[in-house]
């Protein structure tokens, strides 16, 4: 079943460290987001050196909706925008043309560009990709990420990245 195949998926986490979490702390209930995020940091801080280029798995389990979820906590493939981007599949895959259209429209993505139709995406992405820079993102790690598997992709024709995971 896909479930049992979802368990047998070997990911792995990739070496891009995290930036400490900051923010509002004005009021009681940011504070105590905000030092939520900060402990999760220090756990994943600590954990990342014995995970990174390592094979993990993930429990998947379904809910009465027959969806599915892994059941990490720290490392979540459906987490934060830091831990998608750092979650890859332990092998390497070759990537097809398509492939590299599905990463370049997955930058286009990551930065904003998501309610566009998918050719709009890749015109979109191949008239600013000279001048794009991930810190400039919606979602810079997410971008980061996206532009180093096509980089992998064009010159070494595979990559371990995912497009999106959820």
């Amino acid at each position: 079943t896909a479930l049992d195949k979802l368990n047998q998926t070997a990911v792995t986490i990739l070496d891009i460290e995290e930036d400490i979490p900051t923010g509002d702390s004005s009021d009681t209930k940011k504070e105590r987001a905000l030092q939520e995020k900060k402990e999760k940091w220090m756990v994943r801080k600590q954990t990342r050196k014995d995970l990174v280029n390592k094979p993990i798995y993930f429990n998947w389990h379904p809910d009465y909706r027959g969806r599915v979820y892994d059941a990490g906590y720290h490392w979540h493939i459906q987490g934060d925008e830091y831990e998608k981007s750092v979650i890859a599949f332990a092998e390497p895959e070759w990537i097809t043309d398509e492939g590299i259209e599905q990463i370049k429209m997955a930058i286009a993505r990551a930065f904003g560009q998501d309610k566009l139709i998918d050719e709009d995406k890749l015109a979109w992405y191949e008239e600013n990709k000279d001048t794009l820079n991930y810190n400039m993102a919606k979602e810079p790690h997410i971008a980061y990420v996206q532009m180093l598997s096509l980089e992998y992709a064009l010159t070494e024709g595979y990559t371990n990245i995912p497009v999106e995971l959820d």
